[in-house]
């Protein structure tokens, strides 16, 4: 029998978390977002605490203001809107601790108008 080795390896863009060891990512990809709640992200986790960070970024320049929520178990945690800023202007890593066996699901809506606008929606952590 050949033993299989185990290649840590880049799974794609999504909504899912993608768990490598005690690491996970989510990278949801350029989602175009207008005027209704669009889910970038949706996953639930194990049976460990996940630390993560969170980072909203915008795939295009804007000046949109675009808000984002954070729901665990179908509770929103948290708001928050990215106003005007262009692709390579940073936001901020939000910290991010994630209880076992929780429905994660990040959405954003466009706040100025309908016309869609290219955004993504970033995670990193360790599973403890």
């Amino acid at each position: 029998m050949v033993k299989q080795k185990h290649i840590a390896t880049f799974l794609g863009t999504g909504k899912f978390l993608t768990t490598i060891g005690s690491h996970c990512y989510h990278y949801s990809g350029a989602v175009d977002v207008d005027n209704t709640d669009l889910v970038l992200t949706k996953f639930t986790t194990g049976k460990n605490y996940i630390v993560a960070k969170w980072y909203p970024s915008y795939g295009a320049e804007s000046t949109d203001n675009m808000r984002f929520s954070i729901y665990f178990n179908g509770v929103q945690i948290t708001r928050t809107t990215l106003d005007s800023r262009v692709v390579g202007n940073p936001f901020q890593w939000n910290p991010l601790l994630i209880p076992p066996l929780t429905e994660v699901e990040i959405v954003c809506t466009n706040k100025s108008t309908d016309t869609p606008v290219q955004m993504y929606s970033t995670i990193i952590g360790k599973i403890i």
